[in-house]
């Protein structure tokens, strides 16, 4: 399926030896009534095919140059001992809204959250699919990589989180370590009143009630000032109220910590809810997420 869904590969820079290069892959999903979309890959400096090297998967891949990738990957890769990773930027589909959100694997199903701007996450299922199925596969098959959960990794940011979480909490077996930035968790099954809402947001819910413990790294960064709504009324606004409560239930449910395998939780204090904030996220994110690999 990998290989029929791949149409065209071209260079958009060709780097020195030194340099970081780029490369650009347009890739259609099966899954998603064959759509395409067109990948940017970031190859580390030195690239060496008989060298294997880990993959971060970005949602949102659009908003790279608004984040300002190539400007922290140079600053980064200035330190010393950094280590390289390939980059696959993965751009949104035309229904941003229906793709990221919440899957269900196990029932073969999207979670669909309703919210007063429309349905969220009904076609999640599909994305998760054709994500692991079809796009990490591809890239498998073309550069040199880390083959296991312990060489990949998935970021997003707002609802583009959401479809980070649910791909590596879910497919544990294919990706070791999950990036949240600004992460929509106030998503939820039933809004009629701010109580109901609390008690029905569907990540925290999942994470509570479901048996399985993956060795999966989470990283959560939120901005102090990305909301102002309480709605438990405990005097913590509701974007870092949800980002807490989530780290604190992962890390209460799954024993993680006495495993070795920790939840870390940035926030950013005055960040807002967009790209300046995600901008100034991602460099803490790319020294946590290379500790230890991805393990």
């Amino acid at each position: 399926m990998a290989r029929a869904a791949l149409i065209a590969l071209a260079f958009l820079i060709a780097g020195t030896a030194s340099a970081q290069s780029i490369e650009k892959l347009k890739l259609s999903a099966p899954q998603l009534n064959n759509e395409s979309v067109t990948l940017e890959i970031y190859l580390p400096p030195q690239y060496n095919a008989k060298q294997t090297y880990p993959v971060l998967y970005i949602n949102d891949g659009q908003d790279m140059q608004a984040i300002h990738l190539q400007a922290h990957l140079k600053n980064y890769y200035a330190q010393a001992n950094a280590k390289p990773w390939i980059i696959v930027a993965v751009p949104m589909f035309k229904d941003r809204m229906g793709v990221y959100g919440l899957a269900d694997r196990a029932n073969k199903q999207s979670q669909i959250a309703p919210t007063k701007y429309g349905d969220v996450g009904a076609k999640s299922y599909a994305y998760n699919e054709w994500f692991t199925q079809t796009l990490i596969p591809t890239i498998d098959g073309k550069y040199s990589t880390q083959r296991n959960a312990e060489g990949r990794a998935v970021l997003g940011w707002s609802l583009g989180a959401i479809a980070a979480f649910s791909i590596g909490w879910q497919y544990a077996e294919q990706i070791g370590a999950i990036g949240m930035f600004s992460p929509s968790l106030w998503l939820s099954e039933k809004r009629d009143t701010p109580d109901e809402a609390q008690q029905n947001r569907l990540i925290q819910n999942r994470v509570a009630d479901d048996p399985h413990a993956p060795n999966t790294r989470i990283y959560l960064a939120i901005g102090t000032q990305e909301d102002t709504d309480d709605r438990d009324g405990d005097g913590v606004n509701d974007a870092v109220d949800d980002v807490l409560d989530l780290a604190n239930g992962w890390q209460a449910k799954k024993g993680l910590h006495q495993r070795g395998i920790p939840t870390e939780t940035t926030l950013l204090v005055g960040g807002k809810h967009n790209q300046d904030a995600w901008s100034a996220m991602l460099p803490r994110f790319m020294r946590w997420l290379s500790r230890r690999d991805v393990k």
